[in-house]
């Protein structure tokens, strides 16, 4: 186990863009982890990578965009993503925007896909649809994805006929919607 940390890292400032800070936590402890557990995380690994090795080429953002999002924002971030080459993040592939190759669609590794603007780093994305869920790939998401909305203060807006699907089926939805 690592040591605690120092007096000077507990007093230090933490970034602008979180809550936490150092707590202390004295019943807190580093155990080892058993066989078991590192054949348990091993097994969940290669299964989560066999299935990103299986994920499709490309996907399809469809829907309509909350009551608070325009028909242009709508507009700019639907589409057809292709898969980037040997880019993942956080053990999850990541998808360009065909149309413009800078609105990226990936996972944030703290529970979230996101589409937005490729950035510098992930911390500076700003995001402009998400979903709260840890599918391995963008087709199995099952929650309900969130458009943000314009005004004077964007907030995320619940837009529940948002959909990440494989282009075959983004060929009958288009057939049946448009």
């Amino acid at each position: 186990c690592p040591p605690p940390p120092s007096p000077s890292l507990r007093s230090l400032t933490p970034p602008r863009h979180t809550h936490h800070r150092w707590v202390e936590a004295p019943q807190l402890r580093c155990l080892p982890a058993t066989d078991e557990a590192k054949r348990a995380w091993q097994g969940e690994k290669d299964a989560v990578a066999a299935e990103v090795a299986t994920a499709p080429p490309s996907v399809h953002l469809v829907g309509a965009s909350s009551s608070g999002a325009s028909r242009d924002a709508r507009a700019a971030w639907f589409g057809q993503y292709t898969r980037t080459r040997d880019e993942i993040a956080h053990g999850r592939p990541v998808y360009a925007n065909d149309a413009d190759p800078q609105r990226v669609l990936w996972f944030n590794g703290h529970g979230l896909w996101v589409v937005s603007l490729r950035a510098a780093t992930p911390n500076q994305a700003q995001g402009a649809l998400l979903a709260r869920d840890s599918a391995v790939v963008p087709t199995k998401i099952a929650s309900e994805w969130a458009m943000i909305s314009d005004g004077p203060i964007p907030q995320f807006v619940d837009s529940p006929t948002i959909q990440c699907m494989t282009p075959q089926k983004a060929a009958i939805y288009y057939k049946v919607n448009i």
